[in-house]
């Protein structure tokens, strides 16, 4: 009987994981229902602890321990309270890691389908935001006919071609107007995470290669779409690493090929972007104040604010609570209106990670 329920168990654990699985690129409003759901499919399917797999429960080290410091961090915080929502805000880290160590034994048997299941709920989120892209594009002109205008902003942008706009963001096909659903950088990280799976399908089946590999293609050019520099700069990466380990397994020529490629892509996309090429220019020199200005990218004026901080208390951060404190007096000394009123923090987990708890943080995460 008890083997019976069981494996009923197991059916509907195995089930409830395949829709959150597909539910995460598909729903932003209702994600934390989604991670709620993860994480009692988790406790559903824990099991005794097995003495023999201590070398999965020492990665438990690091969510554990950089939860651990988030709440030391409260310790020498003004603001008790911010230091408890930031606290919070860190629970996922603890517990999704810790979930994932007890999964039932038909979702880790399983795993191809589950990662071919989150590929597919990227494929039809990524073709639902193309759909609603291609709507918001037909306008209706002064004599009634139906016309495409995918310039996103006022006239004084138009007469740009559709590369160019998605290049400056301002295309109804790139960007935020593209991703309603996700922040955009988000969802290309999902994106890419798919590239990597179907990377990994193409090598272990042999049946659907084409059909993999045309998602791949399709995949990369959506990446482009979403227009996020972090997706980018993650895709460059994971590209680089992925052709050394073709070098050193097969033939160092694929690897010679493969860098050439990357190389390419990443001159025709920096060339052709004139806000990368501005960003590049100035992120070299952010820390002198000449090469940054009024037209700056916002972003990396916080990350200037964020690093004086950091400067001013480097072992240990200001600690959890009152961090937006300081965020806020810098932005206040910088004249940094839309910081300053959003409130932002340092828009780089690693700035902010020094921010709060210094060089440790840092270093634990």
């Amino acid at each position: 009987m008890n083997k019976y329920l069981q494996l009923i168990k197991e059916d509907y654990t195995y089930i409830f994981y395949l829709l959150v699985v597909f539910a995460i690129p598909i729903t932003f409003k209702f994600q934390p229902v989604v991670m709620a759901l993860w994480v009692l499919i988790g406790i559903l399917s824990i099991k005794r602890m097995d003495i023999q797999d201590y070398q999965n429960y020492l990665l438990l080290f690091f969510p554990v321990m950089y939860f651990l410091i988030h709440a030391i961090g409260i310790t020498y915080s003004d603001d008790v309270s911010a230091g408890f929502s930031n606290l919070e805000a860190k629970l996922a880290i603890l517990f999704i890691p810790l979930v994932s160590l007890f999964l039932s034994k038909k979702i880790k048997i399983n795993y191809m389908l589950i990662l071919k299941v989150f590929v597919l709920a990227n494929l039809v989120a990524s073709i639902i935001c193309l759909l609603h892209a291609a709507l918001n594009t037909i306008e209706i002109n002064e004599e009634g006919k139906i016309i495409l205008e995918f310039s996103a902003w006022p006239t004084d942008i138009k007469g740009f071609s559709f590369f160019e706009l998605v290049n400056m963001r301002y295309n109804k096909f790139s960007y935020g107007f593209l991703s309603f659903i996700h922040h955009p950088t988000y969802f290309s990280l999902y994106i890419l995470f798919s590239i990597v799976t179907l990377v990994y399908l193409v090598r272990k089946e042999s049946r659907y290669k084409v059909l993999y590999v045309l998602c791949i293609a399709y995949f990369a050019v959506f990446i482009w779409l979403l227009a996020s520099r972090a997706a980018y700069i993650s895709f460059m990466v994971i590209a680089g690493f992925y052709f050394i380990r073709m070098g050193i397994k097969y033939n160092l020529k694929w690897m010679i090929l493969g860098f050439v490629l990357l190389i390419a892509i990443s001159s025709v996309i920096v060339l052709t972007n004139t806000q990368i090429k501005k960003n590049i220019k100035e992120a070299v020199h952010i820390s002198s104040d000449e090469e940054l200005t009024k037209n700056s990218d916002i972003r990396l004026w916080i990350w200037k604010a964020s690093l004086e901080i950091w400067n001013e208390n480097v072992l240990f951060g200001v600690g959890t609570g009152d961090a937006d404190f300081y965020y806020q007096e810098k932005y206040e000394k910088y004249d940094l209106k839309e910081a300053f009123d959003n409130e932002y923090n340092a828009h780089n987990q690693f700035l902010d990670e020094g921010v709060k708890l210094g060089l440790l943080g840092m270093l634990v995460l």
